[in-house]
């Protein structure tokens, strides 16, 4: 069963057991997360994934940014309302902007920043059936 969550997001149950991936591949959306918010550029991110785009990359900051907003509900999401704050700035930043060396300017530095984005990656590593808010 295949369940479109958001603009080119499914999850399918015979896909990563219902995770949420990029509609028609077997990607992801934590693992694209997990490599914007550590450092990686859109483009460097889309270059290691044959049918990876750059819209591919930023459907899937948008789906966070709208699950972290509250647009969509996941029981599982246990965000202190700084890390929450902290996410959404990042995610906001990470996709949109790049510096000289084509790397995004935002990364997961610190403690603090390195715990915020664990549990991110933690939310989209899971089966994940939507609940518009």
């Amino acid at each position: 069963m295949t369940f479109e969550v958001f603009m080119g997001i499914e999850c399918r149950t015979d896909v990563l057991g219902g995770k949420p991936i990029i509609a028609g591949t077997r990607i992801p959306v934590w693992q694209i997360l997990h490599s914007l918010l550590y450092g990686e550029s859109p483009s460097d991110v889309a270059a290691q994934f044959d049918e990876l785009e750059l819209q591919d990359i930023s459907n899937a900051v948008e789906f966070a940014e709208m699950a972290l907003s509250g647009g969509m509900k996941h029981p599982s999401l246990r965000l202190t309302a700084s890390e929450r704050e902290w996410l959404l700035s990042a995610l906001k930043l990470v996709s949109r902007t790049e510096n000289k060396r084509g790397r995004s300017k935002i990364a997961a530095s610190n403690d603090d920043a390195k715990t915020s984005v664990s549990k991110l990656i933690n939310y989209f590593d899971r089966p994940w059936i939507p609940v518009r808010a």
